[in-house]
């Protein structure tokens, strides 16, 4: 593993612990670089229920400690030659360029889609986990929110989603455009959720 993705992972690792710094939507995300050559990386974090105690446990006494309490946090990074080629969880893009012109559309399915599933847990084991991240119990439930980010090679002219659902939002933030989706997204009925996202090479 070269320095630069240990770097990028234990990056992720702390910024997703240090809740208050970075949103909680942090634990719960799907991050994407894009080149201009069309290749980038893809960073995803999520969170599970692990299916054994996690080993700190074996090595303290006096505590009964609550199953459902358990959660962990997952990250990986990898790269890719063309955006076109992926499918995160039934998400998947199309990219296509014009006249100095780029448009990425992310198509996002619904009813039943993987994406949600394979970052958060359901919704019971969200609110046990909030405990688990945070023991002022301020939090009522993680993973109720998923965060794709996609930064793109010049500043983001536009980024619009439709058709209109409840619970998602885009903003942008130069050359990065941000979709925020409530975890429950991934099952409603309808049509995909289409996001648009364009810039321009031209200065």
């Amino acid at each position: 593993m070269s320095r630069a993705i240990v770097k990028s992972f234990i990056g992720i690792v702390a910024c997703c612990l240090c809740i208050t710094g970075c949103g909680e939507e942090e634990l719960t995300s799907i991050a994407i670089t894009f080149n201009a050559d069309g290749s980038g990386t893809v960073r995803l974090a999520g969170l599970r229920v692990p299916a054994r105690p996690a080993v700190f446990e074996q090595h303290v006494q006096g505590v009964g400690f609550d199953d459902r309490g358990r959660v962990q946090f997952d990250a990986s990074i990898g790269t890719f030659s063309n955006i076109e080629s992926l499918n995160i969880g039934g998400i998947t893009f199309s990219h296509t360029a014009k006249d100095g012109s780029e448009l990425l559309v992310v198509t996002v399915p619904k009813e039943g889609a993987a994406w949600a599933k394979m970052l958060a847990p359901s919704e019971r084991d969200r609110t046990a986990a909030a405990a688990a991240f945070a023991a002022d119990g301020k939090m009522k439930r993680v993973g109720d929110k998923i965060k794709i980010s996609i930064t793109v090679p010049r500043d983001v002219v536009a980024a619009n989603t439709g058709p209109y659902t409840r619970g998602v939002s885009s903003k942008i933030k130069q050359n990065q455009a941000i979709l925020l989706l409530q975890t429950e997204v991934a099952e409603l009925v309808g049509s995909p959720l289409k996001w648009h996202i364009s810039w321009s090479d031209l200065d």
